[in-house]
């Protein structure tokens, strides 16, 4: 297995790399992540999903908000009078006719100034499927009681603070955290690290992940990471 080894003697731009991976010793057990869901003419669904119609562009199903955007879904809310606390995000929903892959989980952004989840303090638990590719900043943020995250095999990209403030983000020990395949975020003063070896199967380093690590002067990469988000490695001096 090839490895990438970066040194750091300057601070480093933003960079974005694209492409498509996976990790074939999860491969079964990411299986489990998939939903898909057929919604009927009568609004019935194949497997018993509740579904709640908005309008022609935005729907519910199961109490998760659904928008579609561009030909595929985004998770965008819930229904905060319907939601209990267990989220399981679907694959694919076919509706009227159309089928659509769910790709991300809505973050923060000047058009949208709400994450799909932000301060969602009874949510307890996440499943995140293998299509979706992006979790959007501030996703998950404040949300202190999400202590269970299942994440497939697609994401790669974790906007900044998406888990902070999350009691599974505060349950990581000290040292680098990864949120399913993504490098997302390294915890601790790295006062006594200067090299780190990000493990087997990484697929992403998440935006902000060595911000101010300023004694970083090493980091070894594997094959197969395809994606370094914004601001990952800035002023790391």
């Amino acid at each position: 297995m090839k490895k990438l080894l970066f040194y750091f003697p300057l601070v480093l731009p933003f960079f974005l790399l694209s492409a498509c991976g996976s990790d074939d010793a999860e491969e079964e057990e990411e299986k489990n992540v998939d939903i898909n869901v057929v919604v009927k003419d009568d609004g019935t669904t194949n497997n018993g999903s509740i579904f709640s119609s908005i309008d022609d562009k935005n729907f519910y199903l199961d109490y998760i908000k659904y928008t579609v955007e561009e030909g595929h879904l985004t998770v965008s809310g819930y229904d905060k009078m319907g939601f209990k606390g267990i989220a399981k995000i679907v694959s694919k929903i076919t509706y009227k006719g159309n089928t659509y892959e769910v790709l991300e989980i809505r973050g923060s952004s000047r058009e949208h100034d709400y994450p799909s989840f932000y301060k969602c303090t009874v949510l307890t638990s996440i499943t995140i499927p293998n299509s979706v590719t992006t979790i959007g900043r501030d996703a998950f943020q404040d949300c202190n009681n999400l202590a269970s995250l299942t994440i497939g095999n697609s994401v790669t990209i974790i906007g900044n603070e998406a888990f902070k403030g999350t009691a599974w983000y505060e349950n990581q020990p000290n040292g680098l955290v990864y949120a399913g395949r993504v490098a997302y975020k390294y915890k601790g003063t790295m006062l006594d690290n200067t090299s780190i070896t990000l493990k087997e199967g990484t697929l992403g380093v998440a935006d902000m992940a060595f911000y101010e690590c300023n004694k970083l002067k090493a980091i070894i990469i594997p094959e197969g990471v395809i994606t370094i988000g914004s601001h990952a490695f800035e002023y790391c001096i």
